[in-house]
């Protein structure tokens, strides 16, 4: 062993064997946690929406038809899904996911690169059973 460095001698002290000075055996009781593991059930509940926007003005400056999903999961997260018509016939738009706790929808007005105005407010369109 060199001079300085970091290991350390052991004394007899340190080094106590788990019987006494007779030769008897002392024990003691060690408690232990010990994670148990336990299968659950979990459900995934899919979810399709389908709508259909169609627009009333087509003309003027204003002329784009919105709607927001606003859907609400399971966890308390949340996400937005947009979309827009422009043309003067229907259109007709999907998404989906799952675990979804409360779906929302916001229709307005607007241009073709985002909601201007005219907004019906938030309603509610699916939401679980409680």
């Amino acid at each position: 062993m060199t001079r300085g460095s970091p290991t350390r001698r052991l004394t007899i002290r340190e080094l106590r064997p788990p019987w006494d000075h007779k030769g008897d055996r002392h024990c003691k009781w060690v408690v232990k946690k010990v994670k148990k593991h336990v299968w659950e059930w979990r459900y995934d509940y899919f979810y399709t929406v389908h709508s259909t926007l169609t627009n009333y003005k087509w003309w003027g400056k204003k002329k784009c038809a919105w709607e927001t999903f606003k859907v609400v999961n399971t966890d308390g997260s949340s996400f937005f899904k947009s979309f827009y018509n422009c043309s003067k016939h229907p259109k007709d738009f999907s998404f989906y996911g799952k675990n979804a706790a409360h779906i929302y929808v916001d229709v307005s007005t607007g241009n073709r690169h985002r909601p201007t105005g005219y907004h019906s407010g938030w309603k509610d369109v699916y939401h679980t059973a409680a």
